[in-house]
């Protein structure tokens, strides 16, 4: 990776964002991600009524959950380098555009290949608005609030899908229908309020580079392979444990579903509070090696006490709820890195793609290893499997240390 190219973007007009208009211009950039997070929390929490309304089955339901990482693990790097090429603005505001329409469309269907189809174009725009967003904070923050602002771009996951989770209650007055039209309706609300708040800020010009030449060099390059692995390792261990959170805490704390549910979505919420941690630490300048190092730790650390058989629900709940805290900093450094990992500028989407790839990998893999494994030799024995990936990450991250632009 060229040095030159650290942490830099070809913005337009002004290539140093102001100081004083950054917060606003930040938190409105969050924000579409935290709506855009909704959507992949509120299918959870509407398969009872989609079961009821048009009958799907149980592997159906499967099908609506996953679909979201299939489209981003299969999509990334392109949709990546339509932000170089396209411009960041616009693919974040179609994004969120694409993901109205799609929802919208959704209270009308009564099959489910049109919901899958609808769930399809609807993974794209939350790719679109995903992709774009690490650029958007590149431009709209200066260089020195770039680690707390990362930070808390950060939070968009877990908060969007803990809002979705609350809503749990409202299911029984809504229905999908009446979720999925209030869905879409505010996500159009909040593109135009992006459009009007966004309107000034110096984006990311055109990339030069053909597309195909981008995914190329972007493939080829090690930076964003390397971190690709990494998010990918993350992403199944942390959803090894959290994509079945809502069963664990019901069986070890004899909870019913809807208890168990907004329990889960408050544990989840408590990563939030691990991305804005990752901020301060960053800043007072913890290497980011050494706190992804600590974080992986942790995880396998946690994982293992709070899955153990001889444990408590109450224990097992407060071991989940820090490994919730403790894995907040991955993420967030490895969204913080992976514009800088780009070879050249006009590929700085291509890599970004490539690293949101390796996320929604290991969303795919993650749970489905770990439903396996529990379902043939019980919970116990899948920190076993998360403790594998975190020795991979461990080693991954040892490689990215001795390049010289990450050491």
């Amino acid at each position: 990776m060229r040095p030159e190219h650290i942490g830099t973007l070809r913005t337009g007009a002004s290539p140093q964002p102001s100081a004083d208009a950054d917060v606003p211009v930040l938190w409105l950039i969050v924000g579409a991600g935290i709506v855009s997070a909704f959507q992949v929390g509120e299918i959870s929490i509407a398969l009872p009524s989609l079961r009821d309304s048009i009958g799907i089955s149980l592997p159906d339901g499967g099908w609506l959950l996953s679909v979201f990482a299939l489209v981003g693990a299969l999509t990334g790097m392109p949709v990546g380098v339509s932000v170089d090429t396209v411009g960041a603005r616009r693919m974040a505001l179609a994004g969120l555009a694409v993901q109205g329409t799609s929802s919208l469309l959704s209270a009308t269907v009564d099959s489910f290949a049109w919901l899958l189809a609808l769930r399809v174009l609807e993974g794209l725009g939350f790719m679109s608005v995903v992709v774009a967003m690490p650029a958007l904070v590149l431009a709209s923050t200066p260089e020195h609030k770039r680690k707390r602002a990362f930070a808390i771009l950060g939070t968009y996951m877990p908060l969007g899908v803990a809002m979705a989770m609350l809503c749990a209650p409202l299911m029984k007055f809504l229905g999908w229908q009446g979720l999925t039209l209030l869905s879409g309706t505010g996500l159009f609300a909040y593109a135009a309020l992006l459009l009007a708040g966004t309107r000034h800020l110096a984006v990311p010009a055109a990339a030069q580079a053909s597309g195909f030449a981008a995914m190329r060099g972007t493939a080829m390059a090690r930076a964003p392979q390397l971190l690709a692995m990494l998010f990918a390792a993350f992403t199944a261990a942390y959803f090894s444990v959290f994509g079945f959170l809502p069963t664990l805490l019901a069986s070890r704390m004899s909870l019913d579903g809807a208890t168990a549910g907004m329990t889960a979505a408050l544990v989840v919420a408590v990563n939030a509070a691990g991305n804005l941690a990752c901020g301060v630490l960053l800043s007072k300048g913890i290497s980011h090696l050494a706190l992804m190092r600590f974080s992986f730790i942790g995880m396998a650390a946690c994982t293992a006490a709070a899955l153990a058989t001889d444990v408590s629900g109450l224990t097992a709940l407060v071991f989940c709820a820090l490994l919730s805290f403790i894995s907040g900093p991955i993420p967030v450094i490895l969204m913080e890195l992976a514009p800088r990992s780009a070879s050249s500028a006009d590929q700085t989407g291509a890599a970004v793609g490539l690293v949101m790839q390796g996320n929604n990998i290991g969303l795919l893999v993650g749970p489905a290893a770990a439903g396996m494994i529990a379902n043939a030799h019980g919970w116990q024995w899948v920190s076993a499997w998360v403790a594998c990936l975190v020795l991979c990450a461990l080693g991954l991250i040892a490689w990215l240390g001795r390049m010289r632009s990450f050491s």
